[in-house]
């Protein structure tokens, strides 16, 4: 990679991490401060609804977000194929808009179960068009990630300032839920602004559009995230539908710490997408290098998380969501898992299978995870309620992971990460010894927290003070 490469590479990461740390930390921040206006049950009808609708919302976007940057990042030089590129996908997505908006309304009026819930997801049917004409894949290939940050993180401080002004009692749900649907995905509606003062695609004749030809691609797409969501949404569906909101509250609270690790994480992951594009294609060394080189921050990252959270989980719930969450700090530390499993199979799912154009190997992999989350949610939720969930939730994506390593290593020359996994778990160790420290150490909960965090990052960061230096760029 030569070094403008490698300086642009950077760029985006840092820009990406900002917008990620940004769209992860709002909804903690707001949480935080609703958690304790809204009660458990309040906070799960919310969320419930609103995964109930992100089933449509799929559907309406029909995957295009990974197979639009994958196939534009080839064409993003000339203007015409890109224009065409981009009319054929979104008149697809207006077909398919139409369709989940009527088969959500079919849904919402027929499932008596969804009755009380029928406001809600009235409100959050505006995800469908949001979602469904986001154009964000436009931005994504063109490595617009500068313009992403600052638009998203603007947005997101309007509806932080809109829940402080208008979340103020249990009475507000409503409020609260339409605030948290405009911070979702209020940006997409400034990217069609963007794309056209920039003119970035230009007026294709109908005649020119050869739609058919995105249909089978989009379609394997569209299954592989139907695979995916099947088991990262299922069990907060299931657990609504067996168990009622305190469940979904609970779980809901639980597993928001460990997504945003995985969320940072995935950050890297998401601006490396055209350039592995690029690099299957023309150079297969630097693709390889590159893939190893985001395993690697994978492990550092992730190990010292795992542990902070299981030793921290007590603290961290009580922080950010309050004393009337205390049955989530069980389920924290079952899902705690999931911080070291998840960002590795979006590595080979999403940066590696994809550009490389093995979406089997990802539908694959997905459905192995849809099918163990499936029937472990059937066993054990009724019996165990969020707990059991979060067991099915680690135990599927540990069976995703595992079916991804194993195409991984007879498609590609990867090294062994053994010794870097174990160097990171004994680094870790001051993780532990310090937490437990300052449980005796230090009463206050918050204060407690912090300087854990705080000295056990700058422990961690020392003792791996080679491994921080590898990942800097150098002029060579």
């Amino acid at each position: 990679m030569s070094q403008s490469e490698a300086k642009k590479v950077k760029q985006n990461i840092i820009f990406n991490i900002i917008r990620t740390l940004f769209s992860v930390a709002y909804p903690i921040i707001i949480f935080t401060y609703v958690a304790r206006i809204l009660n458990v049950d309040d906070m799960g009808s919310v969320t419930f609804v609103r995964n109930f609708v992100a089933y449509f919302s799929l559907l309406a976007s029909l995957g295009v977000s990974y197979y639009g940057i994958r196939e534009s990042a080839r064409i993003t030089d000339n203007k015409y194929k890109f224009s065409k590129f981009f009319w054929e996908i979104n008149i697809i997505n207006l077909v398919t808009t139409v369709i989940s908006y009527v088969l959500l309304f079919i849904t919402i009026f027929t499932i008596a179960r969804l009755a009380e819930y029928r406001t809600l997801l009235l409100i959050n049917s505006i995800n469908l068009i949001l979602c469904g004409f986001s154009n964000e894949w436009v931005l994504g290939a063109r490595e617009e990630y500068r313009y992403m940050s600052i638009r998203s993180i603007l947005i997101q401080l309007f509806c932080m300032a809109a829940v402080l002004i208008f979340v103020h009692e249990r009475e507000d749900c409503i409020k609260y839920s339409v605030i948290l649907l405009f911070s979702t995905n209020g940006a997409n509606i400034f990217n069609w602004i963007y794309i056209f003062r920039r003119k970035i695609v230009s007026k294709i004749h109908v005649e020119e559009l050869d739609i058919k030809r995105h249909i089978r691609p989009i379609f394997i797409l569209f299954a592989m995230l139907v695979s995916i969501d099947l088991y990262t949404m299922l069990d907060t569906t299931m657990l609504g539908f067996i168990k009622g909101d305190y469940a979904v509250g609970i779980y809901n609270a639980s597993i928001k710490i460990p997504r945003l690790v995985n969320s940072v994480i995935g950050s890297v992951g998401a601006v490396l997408v055209p350039r592995l594009s690029y690099y299957y294609d023309k150079e297969i060394k630097k693709f390889e290098k590159l893939v190893n080189k985001a395993q690697e921050f994978i492990i550092f990252i992730t190990v010292p998380a795992f542990f902070g959270i299981i030793m921290m989980s007590s603290e961290i719930i009580t922080v950010f969501a309050g004393t009337q969450y205390t049955d989530a700090f069980l389920t924290t530390r079952i899902l705690a898992p999931i911080v070291l499993i998840i960002p590795v199979s979006v590595l080979f799912n999403n940066q590696v299978f994809i550009p490389m154009r093995k979406e089997i190997f990802v539908l694959l992999s997905t459905c192995a995870g849809a099918g163990v989350n499936l029937v472990l949610n059937a066993i054990l939720i009724p019996i165990f309620a969020e707990n059991g969930a979060s067991i099915a939730t680690v135990a599927a994506e540990l069976s995703v992971m595992l079916v991804c390593v194993y195409h991984v290593k007879r498609e590609l020359n990867t090294p062994n990460v053994r010794k870097k996994y174990l160097r990171a778990i004994v680094t870790s160790i001051c993780i532990l010894v310090i937490s437990i420290a300052f449980k005796h150490l230090i009463v206050n909960v918050l204060i407690r927290l912090l300087c854990t965090v705080f000295i056990s990052t700058l422990c961690y960061g020392i003792l791996n003070f080679r491994v921080i230096k590898a990942f800097i760029p150098t002029k060579q």
